[in-house]
């Protein structure tokens, strides 16, 4: 019998409730747990963005995305503005750290009868997952979103902390962190893989100054927030035929179990599977800690070979994401009614 593949079969949450090698006192036992979770993550096939190794593999997607090898295929001149766009789309995502629980989590948890959540959460472990820096800046300043099961409601934001520039595994290093000053939009949770009501995301309006806070987000904020039909690319075969491509090739990062961030490197979907508009399924490798991702993919139309990737999608469960365009009417009419 053929070996199930883990990384196919998962349809969880992927938040991380661990904080092992954060909080946990004995740096033996911190220093193996950590080493197991750099060991899942790279076997999943997620690379450190600092590093190397996820530039061959993008360069060998990009190219398999193209019909025709002889006028499409990636030349070595074109490589390095490739990679220096990719790194560049990569500054807008962020480590969510959760420090409180809520009563509302733990009377989820309660509900789910998910027990061993549940006791970590009434011991006041907290829990990490990714985020993703909204341009432009909205009145009520930056804006980050995440998922809706990393942090829940207004108690768990008023303590959460949001940090940019986390590259490797040493949390310590070259790290900016910023407060949260309100929830200001969130939809629900989904309770099961096919539950396709709940648009699962929670958006942080962060604390910041005026001149060097506000200027530090301004230049990691390259992504805009664009809610138009990023699912017209699935449903057009002829925008892939004109464009000269098989597939349309999609990137994330996260920071899978509050890890440094990561690069996963996949294919958007060329069939539209039967479901609801507002979601996809994708092929990208995640994990705990990838809840709150955004996916960013290549679109077939742009003038410059795969130098804009644009954001469109909210990984929230393991293969699954939700569009933008399903987030943005709640996130703009939720707004509204902070004015």
């Amino acid at each position: 019998m053929a070996e199930i593949d883990p990384w196919k079969t998962r349809s969880d949450e992927e938040e991380a409730d661990d904080l092992f090698f954060v909080e946990d006192g004995d740096e033996e036992t911190a220093n193996l747990k950590k080493k197991e979770a750099q060991d899942e993550v790279k076997k999943a096939g997620m690379l450190l963005i600092s590093g190397s190794e996820w530039k061959e593999k993008l360069k060998e997607t990009l190219n398999e995305a193209f019909k025709d090898e002889q006028t499409g295929k990636i030349l070595e001149s074109d490589a390095d503005t490739i990679f220096e766009s990719v790194k560049k789309a990569s500054k807008a995502t962020c480590l969510v750290v959760r420090r409180t629980n809520s009563k509302s989590r733990l009377e989820y948890l309660e509900k789910m009868d998910d027990h061993e959540r549940l006791k970590k959460a009434r011991k006041g472990k907290g829990g990490t997952g990714t985020g993703f820096l909204l341009f432009p800046r909205s009145e009520f300043g930056w804006l980050v979103i995440t998922n809706n099961h990393v942090i829940m409601d207004e108690e768990e934001a008023k303590s959460a902390e949001v940090m940019f520039d986390h590259l490797d595994d040493d949390r310590k290093a070259n790290i900016t962190c910023f407060t949260v000053k309100q929830l200001v939009s969130k939809d629900i949770r989904t309770e099961n893989a096919e539950d396709f009501k709940s648009l699962d995301f929670s958006v942080l309006a962060l604390e910041s100054d005026e001149t060097e806070g506000t200027n530090f987000l301004k230049e990691h904020a390259v992504c805009r927030f664009d809610d138009g039909d990023a699912n017209a690319i699935c449903r057009n075969e002829t925008i892939l035929r004109m464009s000269g491509l098989k597939f349309v090739p999609i990137i994330a990062f996260s920071h899978p179990h509050g890890l440094g961030k990561r690069i996963s490197i996949g294919k958007y979907p060329n069939k539209c599977e039967k479901l609801p508009e507002s979601y996809i399924r994708h092929d990208l490798p995640t994990t705990r800690g990838s809840s709150g991702a955004n996916m960013l993919y290549f679109h077939p139309q742009s003038h410059d070979k795969f130098v804009f990737w644009d954001s469109a999608f909210l990984h929230y469960r393991h293969q699954r994401a939700v569009t933008w365009q399903a987030i943005g009417p709640v996130l703009r009419k939720d707004l509204s009614k902070l004015k």
